[in-house]
Formats: structure tokens, C-alpha cells, sequence
């Protein structure tokens, strides 16, 4: 399965970015997936002279080629509120990554909107 995993990486520790990138790891070596990373996978050419409008291009491909979105929300999530829209548009299903996820913690629950997403799937 192909998935996209959108996340934050703007203000948060060197060590949350670690675990994205170790559950992402996680999903291609034991479960065989194929997963986008943005901030690993983002082509942004030499010198990182790469225009923002080219740096959502890529992104729109990279989640119209997903199956799934898996969507890792911290404090912050403006920075992937673009990227939602898109895989909204595209009809995507979600999957939420948080940090009970990251660091295998017991799971409170809680309702909104994108949690109804993921259990409706692509809606």
C-alpha cells in the first residue's frame, strides 16, 4: 500500500521527528508499504532552491498516488492544513497518528472532525 504521511515538523524536538521517521520505517519494513515522508521524501533541488508552489505540486502527486493518509496532528497543525485539503478533494482515506501511536500510549478518546474522517473513511 502506498501511504502519505503528513505531519508538522516546524517547532517540535529533533526526538518527535525521530519517532515520525521510525513508525514510518516501521510501515515499509514490517508491513511492506510504501511511505511518503515529506520532509524526507520532497525533491528540493539543488541548493533548496525550490519554489513553495512546486513544493505543493509535489505533495498533490504524492497524495494522489497514496491509498491511504496517515495524518499526525501536534499542537500546531497549520502547517498540514493544505495538505488535508487535498487529500480531502482527492477523496482520500485517513488513518490519525498521534503521539499515543508514536510512543504506544493508551488512546483517550475524543470526537472531531477529522477522527469522524477516519471512521467513515473516504468521505
Amino acid at each position: 500500500m502506498n501511504i502519505y504521511m503528513m505531519c508538522s515538523t516546524n517547532n517540535i524536538s529533533s526526538l518527535h521527528i525521530r519517532n515520525i521517521e521510525s513508525y514510518a520505517t516501521r510501515l515499509e519494513e514490517k508491513g511492506g508499504h510504501t511511505v511518503y515522508l515529506p520532509h524526507r521524501d520532497l525533491n528540493f533541488g539543488k541548493e533548496n532552491l525550490i519554489k513553495e508552489i512546486d513544493i505543493c505540486k509535489q505533495k498533490r502527486k504524492a497524495i494522489e498516488e497514496a491509498d491511504q493518509i496517515y495524518v499526525y496532528c501536534n499542537l500546531q497543525p497549520e502547517e498540514i492544513l493544505f495538505d488535508m485539503g487535498m487529500a480531502f478533494m482527492a477523496k482520500k482515506i485517513i488513518k490519525i497518528i498521534s503521539v499515543v501511536d508514536l510512543y504506544n500510549l493508551p488512546k483517550e478518546n475524543s470526537s472531531n472532525l477529522i477522527e469522524e474522517w477516519e471512521t467513515k473513511g473516504a468521505i
